[in-house]
């Protein structure tokens, strides 16, 4: 078994919201804790048709924080997008190889033995927390994608008439908590017929579902859940907090990834 570390993306704060009616068969409300922790991206030693676009390839730190958001020797519990989880300790910074052109990534690895699925994780200090996750079940044409979370289902939905936009929208028990409007802009130089969306392809300023943990461990709301949202140059990770009767965006949790020059 391998020794692993992990990227920290952002830490939390106050979120920004979005909500629709509250579901006709809410539970009661779990206690989501002040401080969500951060996101973490847990990178792979090869690249395979699997493996998201924004993970790093590196054989060295299967594990990276690319955003410094921990002093060395802080300590962590990971939990990856299909719910393993293990201990981790924050080591110090480090580059890697991200991206085209020798772009280098600075990067803090956490170290621990447990090894994750690569992609997205989750990273809490409380070391007494068990959230559950489980990789999403997924179908997609052109102008809709599902992504299954088990109680949470997240639609994608491109525009019927302005095919250069869409909504990104949550449900809980089949009623919708919260939406997101989304819309492709183009950069200097592209090709104007790539305005058009398509979901089965994504692509810059698509919104993608890349993971979801039940905070309770109950596979019931309150969900943390995590968008990345490619761009024209690089990628960003965000992090949304679905509860039964609304959708917040936690902004602070964002972080962008550089990988090429358009």
């Amino acid at each position: 078994m391998r020794i692993a570390f992990l990227a920290v993306l952002a830490a939390c704060s106050s979120p920004t919201t979005t909500s629709g009616p509250p579901p006709s068969n809410a539970s009661n409300a779990t206690h989501v804790p002040a401080d969500l922790g951060s996101l973490v991206i847990v990178t792979a030693s090869a690249r395979t048709d699997a493996t998201p676009g924004f993970v790093p390839i590196d054989s060295r730190y299967p594990l990276v924080d690319p955003a410094h958001r921990m002093p060395p020797n802080t300590p962590m519990r990971v939990v990856d997008a299909r719910g393993t989880s293990g201990a981790f300790t924050s080591s110090e910074p480090t580059k890697i190889a991200f991206g085209c052109d020798g772009n280098q990534l600075a990067v803090t690895p956490l170290v621990g033995t447990t090894e994750l699925a690569p992609g997205i994780a989750w990273a809490l200090h409380d070391s007494d927390a068990r959230p559950s996750a489980k990789a999403p079940t997924i179908s997609a044409d052109d102008a809709t994608a599902t992504y299954g979370f088990g109680a949470l289902t997240i639609l994608v939905e491109r525009d019927v008439v302005k095919k250069d936009r869409g909504v990104l929208r949550f449900i809980l028990a089949g009623e919708e908590v919260g939406a997101s409007g989304f819309a492709r802009t183009l950069m200097d130089g592209a090709d104007p017929n790539m305005s058009t969306i398509d979901l089965r392809e994504g692509g810059p300023n698509v919104p993608v579902p890349v993971g979801a943990w039940s905070i309770d461990g109950s596979g019931r709301a309150p969900f943390l859940v995590a968008i990345e949202r490619p761009g024209w140059e690089g990628t960003s990770i965000e992090a949304w907090l679905v509860e039964a009767h609304s959708v917040k965006q936690i902004e602070p949790m964002t972080a962008y990834l550089y990988q090429c020059a358009f």
